[in-house]
């Protein structure tokens, strides 16, 4: 997201050359209106904020698993005031939005850079990418109290950071030598990676039973058409 934050404008700027007046996000001068994109960013991450906890509680539901499990146990939050917490809807809320925020910062490298629609659909892209982000943020905050202890989550974090900061430092500093179609397709790449990573803490018998639900539901849907 921090590396997001840097590419995004000078992104839309190339793909605003030559665009007709008029085009959404395009001021009267042909520039792409950085303060009404961001203003829009702003607004998306709200919203994926506000509806956040609607969605991990319609992740809970589909995730919801028999008491009688012994592997249905609830991993406990850290935090002075935290209750128990079911970790299996977290993380698999967290999976999606690593999943799909992937396939948002694909788009610049996916789109045809000659089209006049390539703005409009990286700007859509980059408005989900930080809806997905709102929706993600919450997320975070329960993953940390729930794998980190209280005592020592200060420090982590501060170490986290440290690494953070220096490797998004080398990732805007290396798209003065490459495409920013290359530096986006090494974060969607990346954010791949970090689904499969967070799926990953997820037990496999319940990995079984969601891909079973899937399956199941897609059955159902295939029976719906054939019918229709």
């Amino acid at each position: 997201m921090q590396t997001f934050v840097f590419l995004w404008s000078p992104t839309l700027r190339q793909l605003a050359t030559d665009l007709p007046l008029g085009t959404i996000g395009i001021d009267k001068n042909g520039e792409p209106a950085y303060g009404l994109i961001f203003g829009a960013f702003m607004t998306s991450a709200v919203l994926g904020g506000y509806v956040s906890p609607i969605l991990r509680k319609n992740v809970s539901k589909i995730v919801s698993r028999n008491k009688n499990d012994k592997s249905n146990e609830k991993f406990v939050a850290h935090g002075k005031d935290a209750n128990e917490m079911d970790v299996i809807p977290v993380n698999v809320l967290c999976s999606l939005c690593y999943a799909l925020g992937s396939m948002m910062l694909f788009v610049p490298c996916a789109v045809n850079k000659n089209s006049t629609y390539a703005f409009s659909f990286c700007l859509v892209s980059f408005l989900i990418y930080e809806f997905i982000v709102g929706v993600y943020v919450p997320s975070e905050g329960m993953i940390r109290s729930i794998y980190m202890p209280t005592e020592s989550m200060c420090s982590t974090m501060n170490m986290l950071r440290i690494i953070t900061n220096v490797l998004v430092a080398i990732g805007v500093f290396s798209t003065t030598f490459v495409p920013l179609t290359f530096s986006f397709g090494v974060l969607s790449t990346m954010m791949l990676f970090a689904s499969v990573l967070q799926l990953s803490l997820v037990p496999k018998d319940e990995l079984m039973n969601i891909f079973r639900l899937f399956t199941q539901s897609k059955s159902l849907l295939e029976i719906k058409d054939k019918q229709n």
